[in-house]
C-alpha cells in the first residue's frame, strides 16, 4: 500500500499545465496524461482504465441510481461519450465498458417493466448483484424464519441448531412447501444450514462452563479390579446371564433448552426460559446381559401422585415422584420392589432355578442407592452388588456407554417432528402465539415418547448388549461374540457427566443425573445405530462351563 494513502498531499491546482514551459521538453498528451494519473492519487480515487492499479486499492463501487443514470444516458449519447461526461462529473475516470454494460441493464430492467406491464416504465435504479450462495428457503421465507427465531429469544425461550430447523420446516410446509427436499425441492434443513443461519443472524453459541472428574488411576488397573470383581460375584453364587443386569438414573429433557442457546455476540446475560423447570424427568433404565430392557422407571417433580401425567403407561412400568424429580433413597427402593424383583421371580421361573437364587446387579456410587437400608432391601431379595469404580462410569457402566445417550437423542428427535408440526398449525391459522410448552403438556407427550423408546430399544437389544461388551463384562465372563455388532463410536467429548454430584446432593442421597446435556445434531441416534446382529438367549455362566442355552438373531 502506497504511503500517499497515509500522507495525503492537499490538491493546490498547481498540476503542470499541458500547455506550459514542460510541454516543450514533454508532450501535452503526456503532461495530461500525468496530471490525471496524479489528481486521482491526491483524491482517491480508483486509476484510469489500463494503468497500474495499486496493490490492494479496491475498485468504485456504484450506487444503484449512479448505475441507472449511466445506463440511461449512455442509450441516448452513447457509451464512449457517457463515460467521459460522467467521468467529469464524479471525478473519476468511468470506463466505457462500464457505461456499456450499465446500459444493457437499463434495457432488460426496463423491458421486465413492459412485461410485468407497470405503467411507469422509467428506471430510477439498477440493484446491485447479490454476493454469494442463494438462499435455499428465498429470500421471503428465511426472513421469515428469522423474525421467528428472533421473536423466540424476546420471549427467553432458548435457541438451537434443532429449534432452528423445527422452526424453518414448519413455516416452509405453509409458506412454500416445494422448496423442501422431501418434496423435490432444493432445501435440505440440516444442522450446518441452521448453524449458518444463526451465524448470518449474528448469534454465537452461549453455555456454561462444566469440569469432568479427572481419574487418578489407570482405566485399565481400575477396569481388571472392576471385572475381578464381577466374575468373583457371578462365579461363586453360579449367576445366568439373565440374573446379572445394570441400571442407571439418566435426565430426560422433554424440551430441548438446557445450559445454553443462540444469541448475539457480547450480551452479557442470557436469559433461558425453562431453565430448571418441571419439564425434566428422570429415568431409570435397566438392562440384562442377555439385551432384554427391564421396565423404565419415571420420577417426576412433585410431592403428591398429581404430578403425574394423566397417561396410560404400561402395567410393569413405575411411576413416581420426588421433590426434585431425582432419584433418592425411598424412589430406588421402590424401583427394587416393583421392577427387579418381578423381573427376577420370571426369570427364575423361567430357567427353572431356585426362588431364591442369585442375581448380580451393577450400579454407580450414587449415595441414594449405598444407604444402609437400600442395601438390606438387596439382601433381602439375594441381590448381589458390583459397584462401578467412581468417575469411571463412562467406561464401565453398560448403561451409559451405548444406551443413555440413545435415549436422550430420540426423545430430542420426537420433540423436533413435533414441534416443527406445532409451527406449521400456528402459521396456517396465522397466530402469533409460540408454541405451548407448558409442563402439562410436555409431560403427556414425553410419557408417549417414552413409550415408543421401550419398544424401540426392546426391538434392537444390541444397543444393551454392546454396552456391556464395550464394558469388557463379555469378554471377562468368557461370554462368545462374535454376531455382536460393532459399538456406535459415540462423541462424548462435549457431553456432559450425568454424575457430576454437588456435595449437598451427595449427602442427601439425591441423583443429580438430569444435569442438562447440550443438544446433539438430529438423528443422531438413528446415524450412529449400530450394523449387525446381536445374540439373544439364555445364557448360564457357573465355574464348572460357560454356556449358551439358546441363540436367536435379533
Amino acid at each position: 500500500m502506497s504511503l500517499l494513502d497515509y500522507f495525503r498531499v492537499k490538491p493546490s491546482g498547481s498540476l503542470p499545465s499541458p500547455r506550459g514551459s514542460l510541454s516543450r521538453r514533454i508532450s501535452s498528451a503526456a503532461i495530461a496524461s500525468a496530471n490525471s494519473e496524479v489528481r486521482s492519487v491526491l483524491h482517491g480515487a480508483p486509476l484510469a482504465s489500463g494503468s497500474h492499479s495499486r496493490k490492494g486499492k479496491k475498485p468504485h463501487v456504484y450506487s444503484p441510481k449512479e448505475r441507472a443514470k449511466i445506463g440511461k444516458l449512455a442509450l441516448n449519447i452513447g457509451a464512449s461519450a457517457a463515460a467521459r461526461r460522467f467521468s467529469i462529473e464524479l471525478g473519476y475516470p468511468v470506463n466505457e465498458s462500464t457505461a456499456r454494460r450499465f446500459k444493457k441493464l437499463y434495457l432488460e430492467e426496463r423491458r421486465a417493466k413492459r412485461i410485468r406491464e407497470e405503467e411507469d416504465l422509467t428506471v430510477r435504479e439498477l440493484p446491485l448483484k447479490k454476493k454469494g450462495r442463494p438462499l435455499i428457503l428465498g429470500k421471503k421465507l428465511d426472513d421469515q424464519v428469522q423474525e421467528y427465531i428472533l421473536k423466540l429469544r424476546e420471549r427467553g425461550c432458548a435457541v438451537n441448531t434443532t429449534v432452528v430447523v423445527a422452526a424453518a420446516r414448519g413455516l416452509s410446509r405453509i409458506v412454500d412447501h416445494t422448496r423442501l427436499s422431501e418434496n423435490g425441492g432444493p432445501a435440505t434443513l440440516s444442522i450446518p444450514w441452521a448453524k449458518s443461519l444463526l451465524k448470518r443472524m449474528n448469534f454465537t453459541k452461549r453455555r456454561a462452563s462444566t469440569k469432568s472428574a479427572d481419574p487418578s488411576r489407570n482405566i485399565e488397573e481400575v477396569q481388571q479390579e472392576f471385572l475381578g470383581e464381577l466374575i468373583e460375584a457371578v462365579e461363586l453364587n453360579d449367576v445366568p446371564a439373565d440374573l446379572i443386569f445394570n441400571w442407571d438414573q439418566t435426565g430426560i429433557l422433554l424440551v430441548p433448552s438446557a445450559q445454553w442457546t443462540m444469541d448475539k455476540k457480547g450480551k452479557k446475560r442470557i436469559p433461558i426460559a425453562g431453565h430448571n423447570d418441571k419439564r425434566q424427568i428422570t429415568a431409570v433404565m435397566c438392562g440384562a446381559l442377555t439385551g432384554e430392557i427391564l421396565p423404565i422407571q419415571l420420577v417426576y417433580k412433585g410431592k403428591t401422585k398429581r404430578c403425574h401425567p394423566p397417561f396410560d403407561f404400561p402395567g410393569d412400568w413405575l411411576i413416581s415422584h420426588s421433590p426434585n424429580h431425582w432419584s433418592n433413597e425411598e424412589t430406588m427402593i421402590e424401583y427394587i420392589d416393583e421392577v427387579i424383583v418381578p423381573y427376577m421371580d420370571r426369570k427364575r421361573e423361567d430357567l427353572n432355578l431356585d426362588c431364591d437364587h442369585p442375581a448380580v446387579a451393577i450400579f454407580d456410587h450414587f449415595k441414594g442407592q449405598l444407604t444402609e437400608r437400600f442395601t438390606q432391601v438387596l439382601d433381602e431379595n439375594n441381590i448381589q452388588s458390583v459397584l462401578i469404580p467412581a468417575t469411571y462410569t463412562g467406561e464401565l457402566q453398560p448403561m451409559d456407554i451405548s444406551v443413555n445417550k440413545v435415549v436422550k437423542s430420540f426423545i430430542r428427535n420426537k420433540f423436533s417432528e413435533w414441534y416443527a408440526e406445532q409451527v406449521t398449525e400456528l402459521f396456517y391459522n396465522d397466530d402469533d402465539d409460540l408454541v405451548d410448552l407448558s409442563s402439562a403438556r410436555m409431560k403427556c407427550l414425553g410419557a408417549q415418547w417414552m413409550v415408543q423408546l421401550f419398544e424401540h430399544l426392546s426391538d434392537n437389544p444390541h444397543f444393551i448388549v454392546n454396552g456391556f461388551r464395550h464394558a469388557g463384562i463379555y469378554a471377562a465372563l468368557g461370554l462368545l461374540d462374535d454376531n455382536i455388532a460393532e459399538l456406535p463410536n459415540y462423541d462424548d467429548t462435549d457431553a456432559e457427566s450425568d454424575y457430576d454430584f454437588s456435595e449437598d446432593q451427595l449427602s442427601q442421597g439425591e441423583d443429580n443425573s438430569s444435569v442438562e446435556e447440550e443438544p446433539l445434531d438430529l438423528d443422531e441416534h438413528e446415524s450412529q445405530a449400530v450394523k449387525g446382529k446381536a445374540v439373544k438367549g439364555k445364557v448360564c455362566l457357573s465355574v464348572a462351563d460357560v454356556f449358551t442355552a439358546s441363540e436367536s438373531d435379533c
